[in-house]
């Protein structure tokens, strides 16, 4: 994978997740823990809690 393809398909992920009216899904209905695998760039932990309180690195 090339570098910051991973924080991309994060952002892709949360995008679906979040925006989607068809999956009828709550923000109090998911959490997401995001693992860092020694990523080059790292994951940027600021950046994942931004997308709210389900989110944590």
């Amino acid at each position: 994978m090339q570098p910051g393809t991973g924080m991309k398909l994060f952002q892709s992920m949360v995008a679906t997740i979040s925006r989607s009216p068809k999956l009828f899904v709550h923000e109090n209905d998911y959490e997401v823990i995001v693992v860092d695998n020694g990523s080059s760039p790292p994951v940027d932990r600021g950046l994942v809690q931004s997308y709210g309180k389900q989110f944590d690195s």
